[in-house]
């Protein structure tokens, strides 16, 4: 009890409650976990006429969970770095090769939206990413005047996560070569929602350059189509009007 001050005040809340309280409990030394459970003991005519406390070394899970999380740690840093050496390699090797600098650029910035899409699933261990976190870093860079979103921030899953980053970021990166950011009062709307079991994005830009619908697909549109159909299972559909480019993503949520 001495480690566990908060014990009686924990057993008052299953009387009271009625509900099962689980607690991780450390000893002082640190070294010692336990699962602490307590469970309300009912009597016939279903009363809570008592609690049933109940301790379970955990210690070597603990132990486990934390050699697990510096094991990620690691390799998170490791892969960084390689990310790092990876878009030094590619700048170097390209330059030497008297590449287009435009798409030497083009190159790049994708490896760098591949990299900001890592960090943020490194940081949560690579289980998921609210939606809302990935279109925020991409679109930072933008004039938040001009630059509108809102939406739920749904969890998605590792795979889900890069690919609408990498969506987000030809998107993005195609309305500021062509569409409402390549001038002054283009404006650019993005909305998320949840459709059962379904994520529904739309993707609206207003008063940037007249736009033709191109005679063929560029490469970052063959892309996001590529990670929209296959990497997301979703169906994409695209609109080239007066107005502006209007694109509308829709695919499946892992449970």
């Amino acid at each position: 009890v001495g480690d566990y001050p908060e014990l009686k005040d924990h057993i008052r809340e299953v009387f009271q409650t009625g509900g099962i309280y689980e607690h991780r409990l450390y000893r002082e030394d640190e070294q010692t976990h336990y699962l602490v459970r307590i469970t309300p003991y009912l009597s016939g005519n279903e009363r809570v006429e008592g609690a049933v406390v109940t301790l379970v070394d955990v210690t070597t899970l603990a132990q486990a969970e934390d050699h697990q999380k510096v094991l990620i740690a690691e390799l998170n840093h490791r892969v960084k770095n390689m990310l790092a050496v990876i878009i030094t390699l590619v700048k170097t090797s390209l330059r030497s090769n008297a590449i287009d600098p435009e798409v030497l650029e083009s190159l790049v910035k994708r490896l760098h939206s591949m990299a900001r899409a890592y960090s943020l699933l490194s940081e949560r261990f690579w289980t998921t990413v609210g939606i809302r976190d990935i279109i925020k870093d991409e679109m930072a860079p933008f004039d938040g005047d001009r630059v509108h979103y809102s939406g739920p921030n749904l969890d998605l899953e590792p795979t889900q996560a890069l690919a609408v980053s990498m969506v987000i970021h030809e998107l993005s990166t195609n309305a500021i070569k062509y569409g409402a950011l390549a001038n002054h009062e283009g404006t650019l709307e993005v909305r998320w929602k949840l459709a059962g079991k379904r994520l529904v994005l739309t993707w609206k830009e207003r008063d940037g350059p007249r736009l033709e619908t191109p005679e063929k697909n560029g490469f970052g549109y063959v892309l996001i189509e590529g990670q929209v159909e296959q990497q997301l299972n979703g169906q994409l559909e695209t609109t080239f009007s007066a107005e502006g480019l209007s694109v509308q993503i829709e695919f499946p949520l892992e449970e």
